[in-house]
């Protein structure tokens, strides 16, 4: 596991990362200075806090049983070799020794995570190869995306880690003012609060996707990942998983809510979210994607505005494409 934080949070639609075992910059040296300053920051606010220690600890404890209740130990990682050829003389090697060790079934896990995108979105990729070491063959190979925040109906989708070289003609050449400054808010609690977040969704995705256990957050974990992978199908039947298992959970019935809204299902990823708030009505995030529903109808337009402003009191981010979906529902409704 890495033992720094990926920051990348870079100017919209320009992508970079600077940190631990991805120390590469790539991109304009604006962007490059921004995350350097950004990532000084945000380790002098989290001090002697190792998230790496999060991780290992959460996923360790989740997945010392395997799937048939047998114990697992924790055993050194793979090298990290480039050379294919070196690779499989080293897997086959290592694998010998698991096996005199009585180890017939290896789980090598892989994590980054950070803060990436215009936004900072904060974030965990977490890949698993479940291995049989008797033969060599992968049983099972899998990569999940885990975010600390549950989904906006408005937000972006696919992978914000993926690097990209940022086209520095670009008019804006800062990152969203709120990307970092909202995690480090309160002596950086957002964002300790997070990293825990992250920790525990990484070992439950692992949980119900490796060992096939039935977990509430796991199957949440997979249901955001695959909507932000745009498998709009697969989301909603992880998260009607996830909300059986916890059906007043509010981040379940948001990320629902937006699967439905994406199968093109409006009506029903409103009325989700209005009877969601019934029980608390005082959730800044249901408040604002309601009011960014609300807002394609310009009959509405006036109850989103309240709504809005309302999330905003609450504590949301003022965000900019919800408040100009009002303004612009609102000029609608003045000409009628």
């Amino acid at each position: 596991m890495p033992e720094e934080m990926v920051v990348a949070v870079s100017p919209v639609r320009q992508t970079m990362q600077i940190a631990g075992s991805f120390a590469t910059v790539v991109g304009a040296a604006i962007t490059a200075a921004q995350d350097a300053q950004n990532r000084n920051r945000i380790e002098s606010a989290l001090g002697s806090l190792n998230a790496s220690d999060l991780f290992r600890e959460a996923i360790g404890k989740e997945m010392a049983t395997g799937r048939d209740g047998s114990n697992r130990i924790m055993v050194p990682p793979p090298q990290d070799i480039r050379n294919p050829q070196e690779r499989r003389e080293a897997d086959r090697k290592r694998f010998s020794t698991l096996r005199k060790q009585g180890i017939t079934e290896v789980v090598d896990v892989t994590l980054k995570y950070g803060l990436f995108g215009p936004e900072g979105e904060l974030l965990a990729v977490v890949q698993a190869s479940r291995i049989d070491t008797r033969s060599g063959r992968t049983r099972f190979r899998e990569k999940w995306m885990v975010w600390a925040e549950p989904p906006n109906a408005f937000g972006p989708q696919g992978d914000p880690t993926r690097r990209m070289t940022p086209n520095i003609t670009a008019p804006r050449l800062a990152a969203a003012s709120y990307a970092v400054d909202r995690w480090l808010v309160s002596n950086a609690e957002p964002l300790r609060q997070g990293l825990l977040r992250l920790a525990n969704g990484a070992a439950d995705a692992l949980s119900v996707g490796v060992n096939e256990k039935d977990i509430p957050n796991g199957w949440y974990i997979l249901g955001v990942d695959a909507l932000r992978r745009k498998h709009y199908q697969d989301a909603k039947n992880f998260l009607e998983k996830a909300i059986h298992g916890s059906r007043d959970n509010t981040d379940y019935q948001l990320a629902y809510a937006v699967a439905l809204d994406k199968l093109k299902q409006r009506d029903a990823a409103v009325a989700t979210v209005e009877q969601t708030l019934k029980n608390h009505p005082d959730q800044p995030r249901l408040l604002v994607n309601l009011a960014w529903w609300l807002a394609s109808d310009e009959r509405r337009a006036s109850e989103a505005e309240t709504l809005f402003r309302r999330a905003i009191e609450l504590g949301a981010p003022e965000y900019p494409v919800v408040r100009r979906a009002i303004q612009k529902a609102q000029k609608s409704a003045r000409k009628q």
